[in-house]
């Protein structure tokens, strides 16, 4: 079996070799968050000419940023999540971690998109709310792990207008989604797919990684970790 690239959680859990088991025959399954603070860090440059006329233009990529706090923790709660990150620490290698807010299924693209573009036309729009975070399922880009977020979602008969020009009516049972950030690679239609099981690929954003142990043997540990994409 694979080894896991989860971040342990209840529903997350792995064996004594690593492997990812899902929850119930797990050896080891990390805790439940506490908090989960996430932050959308896009930095924009502002400047203003002579006239004083404000000119502003996106300065670099945007990235999601994860603030995980956890209960005082058990040993083995502890153990399970501690372990994992140095494993991942000494192999420099990413994982992903689930938002437990946002649950979803898969819903298949229905147009090409270019890298920079902000809308996906998908072939399914029962359940999809504004706020909605997604990730791509592209088998001509196995790359492509950015995490979306939905802005607006619009169906047959309720468009939205772009530069007093009305957008075209998705058909029936479709619907066009525009989200934040525009899209980092280019998409194909072709077996592709938005998943709303909404995952971050992320690394720790400090090198050093360090817990505290309280007079009862409890364990106080944080994750402050950044979005990786490749």
């Amino acid at each position: 079996m694979a080894v896991n690239k989860y971040l342990p959680t209840p529903d997350n859990g792995f064996s004594d070799a690593g492997s990812y088991v899902g929850s119930s025959s797990a050896d080891y399954n990390g805790p439940g968050f506490a908090s989960l603070k996430i932050t959308s860090n896009q930095p924009v440059m502002n400047n203003r000419t002579n006239g004083g006329l404000l000119v502003r233009r996106v300065k670099a990529y945007q990235k999601w940023e994860l603030g995980i706090q956890y209960n005082s923790l058990s040993k083995e709660e502890f153990l399970a999540v501690h372990s994992f990150i140095l494993e991942r620490q000494q192999t420099l290698e990413p994982f992903f971690v689930e938002l437990p807010q946002f649950s979803g299924n898969s819903k298949d693209i229905q147009e090409d998109a270019s890298a920079g573009e902000r809308q996906l036309l998908i072939s399914n729009d029962s359940g999809i709310k504004v706020g909605d975070m997604f990730t791509i399922n592209d088998p001509n880009k196995v790359t492509h792990k950015k995490a979306y977020q939905v802005v607006r979602v619009e169906r047959n008969g309720a468009t939205g207008d772009y530069t007093n020009n009305t957008a075209t009516s998705p058909a029936a049972g479709r619907c066009r989604l525009t989200f934040s950030p525009a899209l980092q690679k280019d998409v194909e239609s072709t077996n592709s797919s938005v998943n709303f099981n909404a995952k971050v690929q992320a690394i720790p954003s400090a090198d050093t990684i360090q817990y505290t142990i309280d007079k009862n043997g409890l364990y106080k540990f944080s994750l402050k970790l950044e979005e990786a994409c490749y």
